[in-house]
């Protein structure tokens, strides 16, 4: 009864018709990221307007300036070689474009790995990426991106010699692992079988951080049940709860939220 109304707006009417086969893919969330509001009409515009000021609208946004700001940390601390960085369910990669965008020389080499099961994502997030590089840094920066198409289930049960080469190998060593939206559509058993193997690739001293909207019935009831649009929200408590029995053991783990204390984070730093 409602859908008619809300389909004045592309942001609820992609959601609901979920074109690539889920709501929350790479154009939602360049649409959240998007400066103005988008529709047809001054009510589409609206629509829009409330979708964007939602708290969920404002914690997409928040989360990602909590990502930048640990790739910029794991990308500033000392050691040897190239840092290492893993965007899991990379999307459009917002984060690593504000990033380029706005960092000045780096000391270190640096080597983006974006993984996601979507080839329309990896075309966006390299194609910006690329274009920041040779048109702000001249291609003078030391960063190589690498975009992997690959599931979860591939993380989890590799099948093939090369999806075990990349669990293995290309995915090993990393200094800094992070996902914005995975984890909200992942049962606890398959999240706490992931945070697991993504803890096993870090380096001594590497760190998880792991994204979980937490539940709002003021944003929630729309999704559930107008745009048809579920995630599987955790408390403090709950996504902790996936860092048990992580080997060897962390030296620390903690939560982390974003601004709008909508979003929270795993946040898990290997053993050194």
């Amino acid at each position: 009864m409602l859908m008619p109304l809300f389909m004045a707006s592309p942001f609820h009417r992609r959601a609901y018709e979920k074109p690539l086969g889920y709501a929350g893919d790479y154009r939602m969330m360049e649409y959240c990221f998007a400066d103005g509001f988008a529709g047809d009409s001054l009510f589409g515009r609206f629509l829009d307007s409330t979708a964007k000021g939602s708290r969920f609208g404002r914690a997409v946004v928040a989360r990602e300036g909590v990502l930048r700001e640990a790739v910029r940390e794991a990308i500033g601390r000392d050691g040897e070689g190239p840092v290492r960085v893993l965007a899991l369910a990379a999307g459009p990669a917002i984060e690593l474009r504000r990033f380029l965008e706005a960092t000045g020389p780096l000391h270190r080499p640096v080597h983006f790995i974006l993984l996601d099961q979507d080839r329309a994502a990896h075309e966006s997030a390299h194609s910006h990426l690329t274009r920041i590089l040779l048109e702000r840094h001249y291609g003078m920066l030391p960063v190589t991106v690498e975009c992997l198409q690959f599931s979860v289930l591939q993380l989890l049960r590799p099948q093939t010699p090369e999806d075990k080469r990349i669990v293995g190998e290309t995915l090993a060593e990393l200094d800094l692992v992070y996902s914005s939206g995975l984890y909200d559509y992942l049962p606890d058993r398959i999240a706490t079988r992931l945070t697991r193997l993504l803890y096993s690739r870090l380096r001594p001293g590497g760190r998880l951080l792991a994204a979980n909207l937490v539940e709002t019935p003021e944003c929630t009831w729309s999704m559930d049940y107008v745009l048809d649009w579920s995630l599987l929200y955790r408390s403090e408590e709950t996504l902790l709860a996936l860092a048990d029995g992580l080997t060897p053991p962390p030296s620390s783990v903690g939560i982390a939220a974003d601004v709008t204390e909508r979003c929270l984070f795993l946040d898990v730093v290997s053993a050194v």
